[in-house]
């Protein structure tokens, strides 16, 4: 319920200290929101491929190595374990990223857009991003396993943040996404499934 001393000492405090008042203060977050969700990535309608330069700066953003001398990468990890394997899904094929060597492997041929989601949209985007969580990283730590799949999801999210803030900045569009084949696209990239799990999926285009 409402307290009446509280609002009354809040709209005081607000007048004296800050300089605002409720209404204000509301229209003020509102506009704030507003500009925010305007600001909020999007995925154009184009199947115009990447430039080699967009494509890098993807791939580098989502998990490249910033610092060599600790083998870390440019996204966070609880307990720095990188779970996180970054899948990129073209329509010639599909690729590993190796973070090492800053380039895609070839891990199948053909289109296998399909398999990086459920949307329409998916099927034609020029590049998808699956990020696969490797389960062998967490052996004898002795991390309960609904913990781990929560740990896996966190740090996906650090990878496809990283991404949004680098297409935000480059005139590029991106998506993130959740839902896709799981069980067709392990096989499609010959992962064990009791080992590994689709953690988030991402769209980019332009």
């Amino acid at each position: 319920s409402r307290n009446p001393y509280m609002l009354a000492t809040t709209r005081i405090a607000l007048e004296k200290y800050y300089d605002t008042n409720v209404s204000r203060l509301f229209r003020e977050t509102f506009d704030v929101l507003e500009r925010h969700w305007e600001s909020l990535p999007q995925v154009g309608d184009s199947a115009e491929p990447l430039t080699l330069e967009e494509l890098s700066g993807v791939m580098w953003a989502a998990a490249g190595i910033n610092r060599p001398d600790q083998g870390r990468l440019t996204a966070p990890s609880a307990l720095a374990l990188y779970p996180i394997r970054v899948y990129a899904f073209f329509a010639e094929g599909a690729y590993a990223y190796d973070a090492r060597a800053h380039k895609l492997v070839r891990v199948a041929e053909g289109d296998l857009r399909k398999l990086a989601g459920m949307q329409d949209f998916v099927f034609k985007a020029p590049l998808n991003l699956v990020y696969v969580a490797d389960l062998s990283v967490y052996d004898g730590k002795n991390i309960p396993a609904e913990h781990v799949r929560y740990l896996c999801g966190q740090d996906a999210a650090g990878y496809a943040e990283n991404v949004n803030l680098y297409t935000a900045g480059h005139g590029l569009r991106s998506i993130t996404r959740g839902s896709l084949p799981e069980a067709e696209l392990m096989a499609a990239l010959g992962l064990d499934p009791s080992r590994c799990f689709a953690a988030l999926a991402q769209t980019v285009g332009k």
